[in-house]
């Protein structure tokens, strides 16, 4: 594990946060559209069928990310466990695997904006420290 498994982690999970947006929002346009479907002849049934299909599209890419997800969480804070600066650790979670904006990690923490930027560095070198060490 390096910064780059950090990087896509955060990319993941924002990724499935923005993927559970676009379902949402499809699935209300899809629950709206079936209530004017059902009144509607018989022809009309294959949009219904359309539709489900999309939101089932968007539920099966929404799962298989989440799985990468878990996976890659779980060497990560297998990682975290080697690290014994709590404050680092926090702040890696909730930045990378939480997708916190730095500010609202700062906030969060109790923090200036600017010391957890610089400890999100720190705690990033002694992450890769910690790699070195176990590999």
């Amino acid at each position: 594990m390096n910064r780059d498994d950090l990087y896509r982690c955060r990319d993941i999970e924002m990724g499935i946060k923005s993927a559970m947006v676009v379902y949402e929002i499809k699935f209300a346009q899809v629950t709206k559209t079936t209530q004017h479907l059902s009144d509607m002849p018989k022809s009309i049934g294959k949009i219904h069928y359309d539709l489900e299909d999309l939101i089932d599209y968007y539920r099966d890419k929404i799962v298989k990310k989440q799985k990468e997800a878990e996976e890659l969480i779980k060497a990560i804070e297998s990682q975290f466990e080697l690290m014994k600066d709590e404050r680092y650790v926090s702040i890696l979670r909730y930045y990378y695997i939480g997708s916190l904006s730095i500010k609202e990690v700062a906030s969060k923490m109790g923090y200036e904006e600017k010391y957890t930027n610089t400890l999100k560095t720190k705690a990033i070198e002694d992450f890769e420290k910690h790699h070195t060490k176990s590999n």
